[in-house]
């Protein structure tokens, strides 16, 4: 009986994938090799969302078991952004993401924010509050949010095609000075 009430999605039909080995590379902006702008259907290999209602509600596709969540833009059916999480602070029931880090050719081995630095150089502005720390790294094109603890553990990371920090009034928030675009 409560199958009546189940919400329907495109991706009830998605077979998942196994063995399943999640790897981003960071310098590529691509999840399992598929960068940010590939349609969505390029994701049936997860399987069917984890949490049918934030797909129509957020336009997005929850993954609690893989510590991912895959935004997607519903006019063009293409995927806009990427939430990985190492530590579910807000308590929403994510498992850590056990897939492997790439920047290009290099993996990442360690999750601290010196290894993260040290791979990717300084960042295009940070910001630290009581809680936590976050660098950005971008392009005109691409955000990358890493997260940390005030530890230098990382939290998550936040992947979109629509930087935040290309708004001027986004970057005084922050208390980023540089000017946009970022130099490559």
């Amino acid at each position: 009986m409560f199958k009546l009430f189940r919400t329907k999605t495109f991706t009830d039909d998605w077979e998942k994938m196994t063995p399943l080995h999640l790897t981003l590379d960071t310098q590529n902006a691509s999840l399992c090799g598929k960068p940010l702008e590939t349609g969505i259907d390029a994701f049936s290999f997860l399987g069917k969302t984890e949490n049918p209602k934030t797909v129509n509600k957020l336009e997005t596709l929850i993954y609690y078991s893989l510590g991912i969540a895959i935004g997607f833009d519903a006019k063009t059916e293409k995927f806009c952004d990427l939430r990985i999480v190492w530590d579910d602070v807000s308590n929403e029931g994510f498992t850590p993401f056990t897939g492997t880090l790439h920047y290009g050719n290099q993996t990442l081995t360690s999750t601290k924010k010196e290894a993260i630095v040290a791979l990717l150089g300084e960042p295009y502005g940070s910001d630290r509050d009581e809680d936590e720390e976050i660098l950005f790294y971008d392009t005109p094109t691409v955000e990358w949010q890493f997260e940390f603890d005030l530890t230098g553990n990382l939290k998550q990371l936040i992947l979109n095609n629509d930087p935040i920090l290309k708004d001027e009034m986004q970057r005084e928030s922050y208390g980023i000075t540089k000017p946009w675009p970022p130099k490559q």
